[in-house]
């Protein structure tokens, strides 16, 4: 059994309830401002870029990361994976400057 998984469906059928709430209209104007702020959040990042060849949907905003080190422009999957991981794992004692940011655990799809 996957739990992570299991909890994921719970809170995402807890949104799609909510949000099936709202007009057509308003969803899809609340949807067109996430994205749009998302982007410009993306694009402030020098190591960040939109990648706008992967929109096929405007409930996701597919980002590649820049490789800061070799020969290849953007980090490969596996390199992604340890990004990914850190991001659920509370940082702080690695980054003892900003406490505040690598203490917070956030999950991306």
């Amino acid at each position: 059994m996957n739990n992570g998984l299991a909890l994921r469906w719970v809170a995402a059928l807890a949104e799609m309830e909510a949000t099936g709430k709202l007009s057509e209209d308003h969803r899809f104007d609340l949807t067109t401002k996430w994205r749009s702020e998302v982007i410009n959040l993306v694009k402030k990042e020098a190591c960040l870029d939109y990648f706008e060849a992967a929109h096929d949907t405007d409930s996701i905003v597919s980002i590649r990361v820049k490789n800061q080190e070799g020969e290849r422009p953007w980090l490969k999957k596996s390199e992604l994976a340890k990004i990914f991981k850190a991001m659920t794992l509370d940082m702080s004692d690695k980054f003892p400057d900003h406490k505040e940011v690598a203490q917070r655990i956030c999950f991306i799809g």
